[in-house]
């Protein structure tokens, strides 16, 4: 893996770290696009199957608290709607570092991606 390089990759799942509000854990695997069909079939994204799945954070999510989230002023969301993790395709950077939150937890190859959390509710 070249540590020089930004990925093209698609998130694949999302679990709530314990003690925190609007924050992540990722897990993400690299995808490509096959060029010679990106303009007659802009949806034909090359299997990320054969990409190991990696764990991965949202930088966007770093500051989120009960009472504050990136990219939206909290008091003009609705009660009824909540912040939703990140989720489809993303640009990923390569890190080395500590993505386990158990003690003694060993640093290991993952993502850092950037993405605006959506928020969901019902209408009134």
């Amino acid at each position: 893996m070249n540590f020089d390089r930004v990925y093209l990759g698609r998130i694949t799942s999302a679990t709530a770290i314990t003690g925190t509000e609007n924050r992540w854990s990722y897990k993400v695997r690299r995808i490509s696009v096959y060029p010679e069909n990106i303009y007659s079939n802009p949806g034909e994204i090359f299997n990320s199957e054969q990409f190991e799945q990696n764990p991965a954070l949202n930088l966007a999510e770093m500051e989120n608290t009960a009472s504050f989230t990136r990219g939206y002023a909290d008091e003009n969301i609705p009660d009824d709607f909540t912040v939703k993790e990140a989720e489809g395709m993303c640009l990923m950077f390569p890190v080395f570092m500590i993505f386990d939150t158990t003690a003694n937890a060993e640093p290991e190859f993952g993502f850092l991606f950037f993405s605006i959390n959506a928020i969901d509710g019902g209408c009134e």
